[in-house]
């Protein structure tokens, strides 16, 4: 196979497999703030795990899980954000802003 081929190959399986993902987040969240609908959820649970690394680095994990009703349909939402060594500082039963798509409150936006 041709070298400039395999470059151009490998420059579009880059693109596909990293920037394009990227760019659909960064385009949800920007859609989510701009047209979301502002709600407060109650925290439930704060999870906290720790893993060592084979260099010997410990690296903390934190998993904060919300739920709110809707108050028109009666059906309560769990939302989930994730935290890399990064403490949330949050405690159950406190509320956490949350952006949801109005159409979809599976699209949400934990404000933390």
């Amino acid at each position: 196979m041709n070298i400039p081929i395999l470059i151009i190959w490998l420059g579009v399986v880059v693109v596909l497999f990293f920037v394009l993902p990227i760019i659909f987040m960064a385009r949800k969240a920007r859609w989510i703030e701009t047209r979301g609908e502002h709600i407060v959820a109650q925290v439930t649970s704060v999870q906290h795990d720790k893993k060592r690394t084979s260099t010997g680095a410990t690296h903390h994990f934190y998993t904060i899980t919300a739920t709110w009703t809707h108050p028109a349909t009666g059906q309560t939402y769990t939302f989930w954000k994730y935290f890399f060594d990064e403490d949330p500082d949050k405690v159950i039963s406190t509320l956490v802003p949350v952006i949801i798509d109005p159409l979809n409150p599976r699209r949400y936006e934990i404000q933390v």
